[in-house]
């Protein structure tokens, strides 16, 4: 081959090379804003659930009864974000841009049903006002800033706040803003009842109602029913029941009863309430008051009888290898995805549940009745006396645990029961002794019993629903969730530890038919966090972040002496000559000190961006990259290859 045809070759093979290029960034350029991609995580965390998808698709029916001849009636939707780089710390700045993409993508799929407003409320403007009066508060974050950063969703007469969007609860973003949707459009909310021993509504002065309480009202209509019922509503979507210790033929006859009707039943039972035994263990608020005697174990004999199920309800279970990260004791467990069953929707993505204390069920359910274990301990389980944890004895613990016997099989901590029930009364409810002697002093609710009694069912009408877990304190906000609680009774929220409460609202969504929140709100415990980005981003603003935290705890210093100083002035007292000093030069030290802290905050904003920006085009570049690369030390290749003959 000769020299000029040689020469040839190249020139076209590196223009080829460099039109390959400039192809691939050209189509990069168009395609980069476009709304297509691939999301490639196990649960699909970067695009939207058919759930939260349905609840956009509702949107049409739940407006468009409200559009006019000329106007279609939409969703309000506002991002209240500071915008002042100078103020809003760079985390918090990157946070309010990931949330107005998720609201656009909200926005994209709602069929032009929402309007959504980015709105910066500057200090002491209308949009300030507007921000608090819509639930959007302000949030401190040292003693002179305050930043906002939450959305309101305003449909017709109806407003829910998501009052901060804390960026450490990102993987409850779209649940957060899906349910806030939900919440402000749906005209009808599904009925649960509620029937425990519990005190959860936190009636006692100062207390705050469990964090699973407050979850529960945003989505249903909660009903409390009191154990002693005789007769629950055949209307409930779905009963919930929470440690019922002490319950009598009364409330199980009820329950008995509205399972028969067509009910849909969750028990939540304890063979010994850590909750009940801790809160029996503490000082009393009232001196001289005796403690709390609330019973730790809880059971519905009869019922279980009927469903042809048993309840460990003396000891507890024991697990040698599913133990708690948090706490590392085998009557801690932490389950993993391996003992989660992944047979049904309310299931499927909890990856991670923590139990304490917990019994176990055994028996394969009555005739008629199919049996599924929703969660299982690992095979080398046991039982133990709970007792014996208490004692103070750390060696008969320890014994305790070696000795315990396993049966080589996990052991069934919660278990659904699907079917035809049978009453567990079939001769009616047993009569009361004080009615048969005393019928007289028996009153209304006697009358009622009875005629509630004499038409009672017998078997169940069409297929039931019972699931049974056995451990209340999983859902205690102890357990199963991160609060900080904020002035004006708010809470700020932060990733829960395991998913307890997303199983059991999962549960009662899919016995209640209330399931559009129920794959989104699963998400929480399954995305991957950027370690490494994480740890670059930290080091980069190491020495900055350092003066910072270094100023800011000078500026309170100072702050907290200036004050004491003008105390002992307006009191008359002695005040010391480097005291009068530091007062004269307070506020000049105080404007140099907060110019500093601003400085360092576009510091630290500039720092963060130059490292987000090496990471963007690193990965923008990195594939077209190597295919130049390829390509030319192909060419190169080629080339010598072709000289050497």
């Amino acid at each position: 081959m000769s020299k000029s045809s040689n020469q040839t070759n190249w020139v076209f093979s590196t223009i080829g090379v460099i039109l390959v290029a400039a192809l691939l960034v050209f189509l990069n350029s168009i395609f980069s804003n476009s709304r297509a991609k691939i999301d490639a995580t196990e649960h699909k965390i970067h695009t939207l659930s058919e759930g939260t998808k349905q609840i956009l698709a509702d949107l049409d029916d739940e407006l468009g009864a409200y559009d006019s001849d000329d106007e279609r009636s939409r969703l309000n939707l506002r991002l209240y974000a500071t915008y002042d780089k100078d103020v809003m710390p760079p985390f918090l700045a990157d946070y309010a841009e990931k949330v107005e993409s998720k609201l656009l993508e909200f926005q994209s799929y709602s069929n032009d049903r929402i309007e959504l407003e980015i709105i910066d409320p500057e200090p002491d403007s209308e949009e300030e006002v507007n921000a608090n009066l819509n639930g959007v508060m302000p949030v401190p974050i040292d003693q002179n800033s305050s930043i906002y950063l939450g959305v309101s969703v305003g449909s017709l007469d109806k407003n829910v706040p998501i009052p901060f969007l804390n960026p450490q609860n990102s993987p409850l973003l779209e649940y957060d803003i899906a349910r806030a949707i939900s919440e402000a459009t749906t005209t009808k909310k599904p009925t649960l009842g509620l029937m425990t021993s519990y005190e959860m509504s936190g009636g006692a002065p100062g207390s705050q109602p469990w964090y699973l309480r407050t979850q529960l009202e945003r989505e249903y209509i909660v009903q409390e029913i009191p154990m002693s019922t005789a007769k629950i509503d055949s209307s409930i979507d779905a009963l919930l029941i929470i440690h019922p210790a002490g319950i009598e033929d009364d409330g199980q006859f009820a329950i008995d009863q509205y399972l028969l009707g067509g009910g849909r039943v969750i028990a939540m039972l304890d063979p010994f309430s850590l909750y009940n035994r801790q809160a029996a263990a503490r000082p009393q608020q009232i001196p001289g008051m005796p403690p709390p005697n609330e019973p730790v174990a809880s059971t519905m004999g009869k019922l279980l009888d009927a469903w042809g199920v048993q309840f460990e309800s003396v000891n507890v279970v024991a697990d040698r290898r599913f133990i708690n990260r948090r706490r590392p004791n085998p009557v801690f467990l932490g389950i993993p995805a391996k003992g989660i069953s992944d047979e049904t929707a309310a299931t499927q993505q909890i990856d991670y549940i923590e139990m304490s204390f917990t019994g176990a069920f055994y028996g394969d359910g009555a005739p008629g009745l199919t049996k599924e274990v929703l969660v299982s301990s690992s095979e080398d389980a046991g039982t133990i006396s709970p007792h014996v944890l208490f004692g103070g004895d750390q060696s008969t613990a320890s014994a305790a645990f070696n000795n315990m016997q396993t049966s080589g099989k996990p052991l069934e901590l919660v278990i659904q029961l699907q079917g035809t029930f049978k009453t567990a009364f079939p001769d009616g409810l047993p009569k009361d002794d004080a009615t048969e002697t005393d019928g007289d002093a028996a009153g209304e609710d006697e009358v009622e019993k009875s005629e509630t009694a004499s038409g009672s069912l017998k078997e169940s009408q069409g297929t039931g629903t019972v699931i049974l877990v056995s451990d209340t304190d999983m859902i205690t906000d102890d357990n199963a969730a991160q609060l900080a609680r904020l002035p004006g009774g708010q809470s700020l929220e932060f990733p829960p530890p395991n998913g307890n409460l997303a199983f059991i609202s999962n549960l009662v969504s899919f016995l209640s038919g209330n399931t559009n929140l129920l794959e989104v709100r699963s998400r929480g415990n399954n995305a991957r966090p950027f370690t490494e980005y994480t740890r670059l981003t930290q080091e980069a603003a190491k020495e900055q972040q350092k003066e910072y935290d270094e100023l800011i705890a000078k500026r309170r210093t100072a702050e907290r002496k200036y004050r004491e100083i003008r105390s002992k002035q307006e009191q008359g007292e002695q005040v010391e000559v480097a005291d009068l000093e530091l007062v004269r030069n307070y506020q000049d030290e105080r404007a140099k000190t907060g110019q500093r802290i601003v400085e360092l905050r576009r510091e630290l904003r500039k720092g963060i961006d130059s490292l987000e920006a090496r990471w963007k085009w690193l990965n923008i570049a990195l594939i077209p990259g190597l295919v130049i690369l390829a390509a030319i030390g192909h060419l190169l290749y080629r080339k010598f290859a072709t000289s050497a003959r």
